[in-house]
């Protein structure tokens, strides 16, 4: 049992809520250390498979947190905690049963709970995840020439117009910002 688990049986909701917070952030700060680790030393195979066995934990882990309190938006977790919460279930790849559970709760919680911008993320990561285009264009790979760009966009005359929508920077300047 974890602590926020116990906790919460105890009747007090509010120190649930921060140690749920509290869980969710440290969770994430390993999440970034060990993906800053691999892009410092690509080709690592004891980073990848470090990396590997912490999204595997924080998928189920975030698996858990989804089932029991639904989706850990701003007002049970705070903004910060909530951007993060998104940030490990766009890591969840071997898992896009959660990853779609999760936009569903994200969507129908509305943008006072969930930041637009994150749940454009992971529709344009579910949507690559099935072969279909991205809608927003948030999605990027290195081509069989090497060239670093956009994965397929739909509709892609119209992309910056759904990016603003959502409070996205253009396409161009996105890609900029990979550079």
């Amino acid at each position: 049992m974890t602590d926020w688990q116990g906790v919460l049986q105890m009747g007090n909701p509010e120190t649930a809520k921060i140690a749920l917070r509290d869980e969710i952030i440290a969770m994430a700060r390993v999440d970034q250390d060990v993906r800053r680790a691999w892009i410092e030393n690509r080709g690592d195979t004891k980073i990848a498979g470090e990396l590997h066995e912490i999204d595997m934990r924080n998928t189920a882990r975030m698996r858990e947190i989804v089932e029991t309190f639904g989706w850990p938006g701003k007002s049970l977790v705070g903004e910060s905690a909530a951007q993060w919460a998104w940030c490990l279930v766009q890591h969840a790849d071997s898992d896009r049963e959660l990853q779609q559970r999760c936009l569903d709760l994200m969507t129908a919680a509305g943008p006072d709970e969930v930041s637009p911008r994150t749940v454009a993320y992971l529709v344009d990561r579910l949507k690559v995840a099935c072969g279909e285009p991205q809608v927003y264009g948030t999605q990027f790979a290195t081509d069989a020439e090497g060239k670093f760009g956009p994965l397929p966009i739909e509709n892609v005359a119209q992309v910056d117009e759904r990016r603003s929508a959502v409070g996205l920077e253009t396409l161009e300047e996105y890609r900029q910002s990979w550079r």
